[in-house]
């Protein structure tokens, strides 16, 4: 019995004995299966496994006369979603005493320590069916009514076991005309608990939320058996039959008198969700041929109702999912019902069938590796870091309309970001505090813009340096700190390398980089992305040491953008000319329109050029500057020589016609 319970997911604990011919089984049960947690969910999986008969020995109460609403007013409930059933049955005249013998031993074998025949009752039909019970003395609720609701501030309440809590709107109570009188799915207050005067009980078998449950039982620091079964989910359709059930038995044991009908408050019956099940697929899956009748008969006797709707071989059915199976919700877990009552140890040892079609790699893929080693080799450490972010990282950046997660699972993950450097920050802020501050982070991942209902993901990469400029080890170099530069040119290499087109850096306005320390990056017309230096008013907010320098590029524009084709470029047998061009400029001038300049100049001998100095001060006048460009040529011809000079002052007529920057 033991292996059986263990391979139908149930596994024995410990088994002991109890009495000279009893057992107890103390069994492991998931959280995935509340079922069974009552001997009538245990007993279902015997029955269907050793093909008997299944007996729940339900019994029908016998009713006096008198019908309940002489005695009883009713319910109300007031939130349905937070109890979505409750149903009420009244047992009157009865004689609290102590429980049977065979009651009391049965429940002594479960740990539960007997009380008396009305209290013993609802914690034996919870054993049994896996519905939790409570029961009132009816004489004792005010206007002999129930109000289902949440409690309001400043409440009240003392539990059976004598503490007092106060409540708050968060906690579900079950209430009378005036006051709360139990806590909702978790325990009974005292003032309405049976005694042994009582006479009149009311029964409540109900419904209730399970994250309702589970959130005031965490609040209020309680664990009981019914929070226990409340907050995994409970059969709701169990309900009526449960209460019946403890009114049966306490007549039987307490001599009371069963009034006529019962409050049944279910505003929105339950639909039991429809799966479509198919032979093929289920044979597939397990590798294994298993009747269409061996199927019907299997998942019949665990509850569920199968429609064929084709007759096959292979059949489909409709299977309508019974209350207590709320783990059921699609095809796949059917086929592991059918798995586990047919047996894993029956199922073929074998592997898959390897299907030879290679899945693609998604678009952009190999670019992000090239991106990848491109990275790595510069010595910059891949960070990664969650979509989600605190809502005081979208404030600190200043991000407009953020898209906000409506179920967080935490205050730290409650936005969806816009950039990847936000992370960054915050993982350069965590170095910061603990004295690190030489950094060199990049991070690939997805960005989200709004709004919510028209929203846009992104993605993009980002990087981000701070503290020395270049290792420790350089010895015969005075230190430097990263500077606006320093991140500038790392962009500027990366875009180079990949053969983008020549960037273009052009004024920006974000709030969360410094004003004056900031560019877009425009990349074949197009903006690819942004750098500057982080903004010095979040210094405090991330506890910098020192300036945090950083960048981030949009990975979808910058694959629509065209790059250049390598050619391969014959070595020139001359040897390589070398000139160089000082010129004068207004401050006020941006050296990419220099650049601009020399490139449409620039003709097919040029092999490459640079910006060699930049200087201000005596003899050059205030508000200019003086930048000097050496140029490399590679010509072809001994004469050649003569035109280079000649193409050096065309370059300086250009610079000066267009951009009034004279030569020195």
């Amino acid at each position: 019995l033991e292996q059986v319970m263990m391979m139908l997911g149930f596994p024995v604990e410990e088994v002991r004995a109890w009495g000279p011919d009893d057992w107890v089984f103390d069994l492991e049960i998931t959280v995935n299966r509340p079922d069974l947690l009552g001997h009538l969910g245990v007993a279902r999986e015997l029955a269907v496994y050793y093909q008997r008969p299944l007996e729940p020995g339900w019994k029908t109460p016998k009713e006096d006369a008198v019908p309940i609403q002489d005695t009883f007013r009713g319910v109300t409930l007031e939130d349905p979603a937070m109890c979505r059933r409750y149903v009420a049955r009244v047992v009157t005249d009865i004689k609290v005493q102590p429980s049977p013998q065979w009651l009391a031993d049965r429940l002594e074998s479960m740990g539960i320590r007997p009380v008396n025949n009305v209290v013993d009752a609802t914690n034996y039909i919870m054993f049994a069916c896996g519905q939790p019970l409570h029961a009132f003395d009816l004489d004792r609720l005010e206007g002999r009514e129930i109000r289902v609701r949440f409690a309001q501030n400043g409440e009240e309440l003392i539990l059976l076991d004598g503490n007092r809590k106060r409540l708050d709107p968060d906690i579900p109570v079950i209430a009378d005309a005036t006051r709360p009188v139990a806590l909702a799915g978790i325990m009974g207050g005292l003032e309405t608990a049976v005694q042994e005067t009582t006479r009149s009980v009311l029964i409540e078998s109900a419904w209730f939320d399970p994250r309702a449950v589970r959130k005031a039982r965490r609040k209020l620091r309680l664990q009981t058996d019914a929070a226990y079964r409340f907050e995994r989910g409970t059969d709701i359709t169990a309900v009526g039959k449960a209460a019946d059930q403890a009114a049966a038995l306490m007549a039987l044991i307490g001599r009371g008198r069963v009034l006529q009908g019962r409050y049944d408050a279910y505003p929105e019956p339950y639909e039991p969700p429809v799966i479509r099940l198919r032979q093929r697929r289920a044979q597939e899956v397990l590798g294994a041929r298993i009747q269409a009748s061996w199927i019907e008969e299997r998942l019949g006797g665990l509850g569920f109702e199968l429609e064929q709707i084709e007759k096959g071989p292979p059949a489909v059915w409709d299977v309508r999912v019974p209350g207590h199976r709320l783990d059921v919700r699609q095809e796949m877990d059917l086929i592991e019902e059918i798995a586990r009552c047919y047996g894993y140890d029956r199922l073929p040892e074998s592997l898959p069938a390897m299907s030879l079609n290679q899945v693609p790699d998604y678009p952009g893929f190999e670019f992000e590796r090239s991106i990848r080693d491109y990275m790595q080799a510069r010595g910059f450490t891949e960070h990664r870091s969650s979509s989600l972010l605190p809502e005081s990282s979208v404030q600190a950046f200043q991000v407009p309309d953020p898209i906000r997660v409506v179920n967080p699972l935490s205050d730290e993950r409650a936005v969806l970001r816009n950039y990847v450097l936000q992370g960054l920050v915050e993982a350069a802020s965590w170095n910061h505090r603990r004295k690190h501050a030489d950094l060199r982070y990049w991070e690939w991942g997805r960005t989200f813009h709004g709004p919510i209902d028209d929203h846009r993901e992104a993605v993009h990469f980002g990087v981000l340096m701070s503290g020395a400029a270049s290792p420790p080890q350089f010895w015969r170099e005075p230190p430097r700190t990263v500077d606006f530069y320093d991140i500038k040119g790392e962009i500027q290499a990366l875009l180079q390398h990949f053969l983008f087109p020549e960037p273009e850096y052009r004024a920006s306005d974000l709030p969360f980089l410094h004003p004056h320390q900031q560019a877009v990056v425009t990349v074949g017309g197009r903006p690819a992305g942004f750098l500057g230096m982080l903004h010095p008013a979040l210094y405090d907010r991330y506890e910098l040491i020192t300036p945090l320098f950083v960048a981030e590029m949009d990975v979808d524009i910058l694959r629509s953008c065209p790059r250049r084709t390598p050619a391969f470029q014959p070595y020139s047998d001359r040897p390589e000319i070398r000139r160089d061009l000082s010129i004068l400029a207004d401050e006020t001038l941006p050296f990419a329109e220099i650049r601009n300049c020399v490139q449409q100049w620039r003709p097919d001998t040029l092999d490459d050029w640079w910006l060699l100095d930049v200087y201000r001060g005596d003899p050059v006048p205030e508000q200019m500057i003086s930048y000097t460009l050496r140029f490399v040529f590679t010509p072809t011809r001994e004469e050649e020589v003569a035109a280079v000079d000649r193409q050096i002052n065309a370059l300086a007529d250009r610079l000066e016609r267009q951009l009034g920057a004279r030569r020195r």
